[in-house]
């Protein structure tokens, strides 16, 4: 995580100004001038490589969406800026969801005439969320999150007591 945070610069409404996360093993920690990319060295990728398997096998088995997770403790255990945490779970998400969508696809488990306009719908979404979300402060953004949270944890709760 220390790297992800490494070279990032922050506006003054909190926002950060433009980095990429790269984590590969066994490469040092490198900023690349005016691209704010930075590459995660072996000590991250000892972290995130098991961090990410239980978030995986989390996300697939609850169908919760590695997010969940992943956004408090990027925000609160890694201190990253909301808007990075939005754009590199965004990235985590859409690179590692296929491996259970293929699963339970040929598990026979998805309800594709759910699936399919909620995907729709989602990629219209997820195309609007970083404009909307650029005109949103960071501490705006993680209230929104915290409501978000704590409404889908009371309708899971409320769901599964009754």
């Amino acid at each position: 995580m220390v790297a992800g945070r490494a070279g990032l610069g922050v506006t003054s409404t909190g926002r950060p100004e433009g980095s990429v996360v790269v984590v590969a093993p066994a490469v040092p920690v490198v900023e690349v001038p005016g691209a704010g990319l930075v590459v995660a060295g072996p000590a991250d990728v000892v972290v995130a490589v098991p961090a990410g398997a239980v978030l995986g096998l989390l996300s697939s088995m609850f169908g919760i969406g590695g997010g969940v997770v992943m956004i408090p403790v990027f925000l609160i255990a890694a201190r990253m800026p909301p808007h990075v945490v939005a754009a590199t779970t965004s990235v985590i998400v859409a690179l590692t969801a296929p491996v259970g969508v293929v699963a339970h696809a040929f598990a026979g488990d998805i309800d594709w005439t759910t699936a399919v306009p909620l995907v729709v719908g989602g990629l219209a979404g997820g195309a609007a969320a970083p404009i909307v979300a650029a005109r949103v402060s960071s501490p705006r953004l993680i209230t929104l999150l915290a409501y978000g949270l704590v409404a889908a944890a009371a309708g899971l709760a409320l769901r599964h007591v009754t």
